[in-house]
């Protein structure tokens, strides 16, 4: 069948980064990596960078960023009076300045010529407060707590102190954190650590309880299906108001 063309350009003309960074000599090259929507700290990059650097090895002079410049505020405006099921999102300006930031790494040539810079745009700043209201909290008491992004939420790390990193906000409290990481999920879920589900045998409490917390008749172990509950996805649905500006209606 082939490849047709859409344009407006023709496929002919497009090139891959490495070969306009081939082809650029000592032009400058000035790449932007953008994150999607589930990132939640910085490093969205360091993939991407660690492939770059070795594929251009002959070119760079340096594996590592020769310069690297953190944390460059992007202006995003005034802080806005946003709600969400009529909870502040950003309740003072120290949580609003919390922004959006661009972290760039520049690569020094062997010839000398122009760098070649990496801008990581880390827009999740502006995200993530609302992942943390409308979908990491209440997952918690729905298919089970999502760990590293809820500490992310409350600006912890794994021993549960405070980051004090300049980047993170603590948009939930230490006893709000605590509640829902001990919560005991509708779904017979289990916590997820490091980014992934337990899984939950049929011994456990939790798995035996969730057919009933859902409303349905409870399984004897043998007749239950090969995934336990653990690995069900509940779909949630948010009914309220929504995003709404303060005091409207």
């Amino acid at each position: 069948m082939g490849l047709i063309e859409t344009g407006p350009d023709a496929l002919a003309q497009t090139a891959s980064l490495g070969q306009i960074i081939a082809a650029s000599s000592d032009e400058p090259v000035h790449i932007l990596f953008v994150h999607g929507l589930r990132t939640g700290d910085r490093g969205a990059s360091n993939t991407f960078r660690a492939n770059l650097s070795a594929r251009l090895a002959d070119i760079l002079a340096e594996t590592a960023p020769s310069r690297t410049e953190l944390t460059h505020r992007l202006d995003v405006g005034p802080r806005p009076r946003l709600t969400y099921m009529d909870e502040v999102i950003w309740a003072d300006d120290a949580a609003w300045a919390m922004g959006p930031f661009v972290d760039r790494y520049e690569y020094e040539r062997k010839s000398g010529g122009h760098a070649i810079i990496v801008d990581e745009v880390n827009w999740w700043p502006l995200a993530l407060p609302l992942r943390c209201h409308a979908l990491l909290a209440p997952e918690a008491y729905l298919a089970g707590a999502d760990v590293p992004n809820l500490r992310l939420c409350a600006a912890v790390d794994s021993k549960g102190r405070p980051l004090n990193d300049g980047i993170h906000y603590p948009f939930l409290s230490k006893s709000d954190l605590d509640q829902r990481l001990a919560a005991k999920p509708l779904g017979g879920g289990a916590p997820l650590a490091d980014g992934e589900p337990r899984r939950v045998g049929s011994h456990d409490q939790g798995a035996q309880r969730g057919p009933r917390h859902l409303g349905g008749r409870p399984q004897h172990p043998r007749r239950r299906r090969h995934r336990a509950w653990a690995d069900a996805k509940i779909p949630l649905q948010s009914h309220g108001r929504g995003l709404q500006p303060r005091g409207g209606a």
